[in-house]
């Protein structure tokens, strides 16, 4: 999952939506992480199970992660619009 979560920074990182002067930083994947793993463990004591591990299903939830950490840019019009 960690390899995962690295490629899908990587990827944004390169993004021409992504507003390359504010940029992906390394705190993203960090926070992407931590997230993936507090998804995994409140699945754990709620289901009871033995190891809290990540699955693929919890990589909806880094969205909320992404989001105060990135700014989106797009083209309408011949103007730029930035996205918080």
């Amino acid at each position: 999952m960690k390899e995962t979560l690295v490629e899908i920074t990587t990827q944004a990182r390169l993004s021409s939506e992504i507003n390359q002067r504010s940029g992906v930083s390394v705190r993203v994947t960090i926070a992407n992480y931590e997230t993936l793993l507090g998804n995994a463990v409140r699945r754990n004591i709620r289901n009871n199970e033995e190891w809290a591990c990540p699955r693929v299903s919890d990589l909806s939830f880094i969205v909320a992660s992404f989001a105060g950490k990135i700014k989106l840019e797009t083209f309408k019009g011949g103007s730029r619009i930035t996205f918080d």
